[in-house]
């Protein structure tokens, strides 16, 4: 009997046990959902892309050309300029008005002439003269005028000697002749290898008009080739003339000591006692 009881027990507890076993399968089975659900209201964290980093390339460098500058080529030695003697200095300068003590004789070629291009190259004339220092009057005997058509002359009054060396002030009666050569012109024309208007050169020879007057070396006692450079008639030109100066040395008129010998004599006579003609 007890074995009986116990038979049934075991039988009823493994009905028990089998009842149960849906229970457990279904609660198991609501678990596993309520976990799904849980899982699914949670919300979903999206993470942000990564965006890639840009790496910037470096600008690339570049190097300027370098410039080679070609070495500076020698300089040349600078031509040396031969130095002007004074005698010749005055040949170029303005000779309008003549000192007397002037050299004017001048031999040979001058740099000043040399140097511009297309100017007759000549020596200065030469106005030596034994004569002794001093002044002398030309009268119009003493003076002899030639060439040209007349219409113009060339005067002077007077020779000036001083250091052996002769001058004379010309006055032209023409107030359109412009310049005096000393010399022989070719032709009545304009010359500019003896004088150029344009340029203002002009050889060793030519010499300016001023007020109608001028200033020239001369030689005496003999016949001068010279020419006279005018404007008139509308077209500048030169006109030859000649000139012969006569100078006796015996003319000089340098002042002389006055000779005072009558004078003397005749206040020689007068008596010192004058009290008895009072």
């Amino acid at each position: 009997m007890k074995h009986l009881v116990k038979t049934i027990s075991i039988a009823l507890s493994i009905a028990v046990v089998v009842s149960l076993v849906p229970s457990f399968a279904i609660f198991a089975e609501e678990e596993t959902e309520v976990q799904v659900t849980e899982q699914q209201t949670e919300p979903v964290v999206q993470e942000e892309p990564t965006v890639p980093e840009v790496v910037q390339p470096e600008p690339e460098v570049i190097e300027a050309p370098v410039v080679v500058e070609p070495a500076p080529a020698p300089e040349a030695p600078a031509e040396e300029i031969p130095a002007v003697p004074v005698q010749e200095e005055t040949v170029a300068a303005e000779n309008t008005n003549v000192d007397p003590t002037t050299d004017l004789s001048i031999s040979g070629d001058t740099s000043a002439n040399a140097s511009m291009a297309g100017i007759r190259q000549e020596a200065m004339f030469d106005n030596s003269t034994d004569l002794d220092d001093g002044t002398y009057p030309i009268s119009a005997d003493d003076y002899l005028f030639e060439g040209g058509t007349g219409k113009a002359k060339l005067t002077i009054s007077e020779v000036v000697v001083q250091g052996g060396k002769a001058t004379a002030v010309f006055t032209s009666s023409s107030a359109n002749m412009t310049h005096v050569y000393i010399g022989t012109v070719s032709s009545d024309s304009e010359d500019t290898s003896i004088y150029n208007p344009d340029t203002g050169e002009r050889c060793a020879n030519v010499y300016e008009i001023t007020n109608q007057q001028v200033t020239l070396p001369v030689r005496v006692n003999e016949k001068i080739s010279f020419a006279g450079r005018t404007t008139a008639m509308g077209t500048p030109h030169w006109i030859q003339y000649y000139y012969t100066i006569t100078v006796d040395e015996e003319s000089e008129s340098e002042d002389q000591p006055a000779d005072y010998t009558a004078v003397d004599a005749a206040l020689a006579k007068i008596p010192t006692d004058l009290s008895k003609y009072t």
